[in-house]
């Protein structure tokens, strides 16, 4: 946390303090706007092949980078959590919530681009079996997402468990030494064999005394705390991402494909986004339709990101149902 917000972001102390410029984050930012106003400068034509390019390019990488993770130490852990079946969380309406944002995101509904791609087809378009096609082509990425996210993030708290208990039997083994514990404190010698069953089986064959006195002297190193941690927030989560691409063998390249599967992602939601501002604009005014290629920056999306939340996109699905409905009738 501290490298991602101090030293990366370089945040000020407060959101009253305002920092200087960040140039470190200067070109990457302008990097990634310009290949957005690459694609998308010669109009619709230009952005639906290059979305026929990204979009299978990211399923790829996704599929390479699922087939390493579930080969990964601890990957079995976070794969559990798949088939683990929490009943109440049915009847709660918190998980509605974050399940239906999810969908709004995931499928772009209520920002536009769903709306002005359709008015480019042709009339005779069968739209209800595109809505079919982009909804199960966006449930297969998130099924293939989902094992890959938990394997990895089952891999990261495998290893950080595995080096607190191996500095446990360190500290043991020196606390021994020094006489501070008797000798039945002392840890198996083929602890880094597998640390978390090894060590957690001696300390449970242990007389309750000896179990006491050793637990006193050493960190808590427990699996599933952990891996809960992610839960403290999508930031914490996605840290804890970059620091397991850290842990894997060859992370050089893993995390770069990581990261430029991230950007192919990205890249494809904001070039959705600007044209769902940018053809309103051009069909509303005559000027923007004549010079369209100065209708990119980043003040559309600062002013989509500030004032387009949640709540607002919800009621603007809904609105668009209701009206969609009423025009055309439920049965048409």
């Amino acid at each position: 946390m501290y490298f991602w917000y101090r030293l990366t972001l370089k945040a000020s102390d407060s959101i009253e303090e305002r920092g200087p410029p960040v140039i470190s984050l200067l070109l990457p930012l302008l990097m990634a706007w310009c290949l957005v106003g690459i694609f998308m400068i010669n109009g619709i034509k230009s952005t639906g092949k290059v979305l026929c390019v990204l979009v299978p390019l990211a399923g790829i990488i996704t599929i390479s980078l699922l087939i390493r993770s579930v080969l990964l130490t601890g990957a079995r852990y976070g794969l559990q959590r798949l088939t683990v079946m929490k009943v109440s969380a049915m009847y709660s309406i918190t998980a509605w919530i974050q399940a239906g944002i999810q969908v709004l995101f995931a499928l772009g509904l209520g920002f536009g681009p769903v709306v002005i791609y359709s008015s480019y087809m042709d009339q005779p378009n069968n739209c209800l079996s595109d809505a079919f096609v982009v909804a199960f082509i966006n449930l297969g990425f998130s099924i293939l997402a989902m094992p890959f996210i938990l394997s990895v993030l089952g891999f990261w708290a495998t290893v950080l468990i595995h080096s607190c208990i191996e500095k446990n039997a360190e500290l043991l083994l020196k606390l021994v030494v020094q006489g501070k514990l008797p000798p039945e404190a002392l840890p198996p010698i083929n602890i880094p064999d597998d640390p978390h069953v090894i060590f957690t089986s001696w300390l449970n064959s242990l007389s309750q005394p000896i179990k006491n006195l050793v637990l006193s002297h050493i960190t808590e190193c427990n699996l599933e705390k952990q891996f809960l941690k992610v839960k403290e927030g999508l930031s914490f989560a996605f840290l804890a991402f970059i620091e397991a691409m850290s842990f894997i063998s060859g992370s050089v390249f893993w995390s770069i494909l990581f990261f430029l599967l991230l950007l192919l992602l990205e890249m494809g939601f904001m070039i959705g986004l600007l044209q769902g501002v940018m053809t309103p604009l051009q069909d509303t005014f005559p000027f923007c339709k004549k010079h369209e290629k100065l209708l990119t920056g980043v003040y559309y999306i600062k002013l989509l990101s500030d004032y387009w939340m949640v709540l607002p996109i919800i009621v603007i699905v809904i609105s668009e149902n209701m009206a969609v409905s009423w025009a055309y009738g439920s049965r048409r």
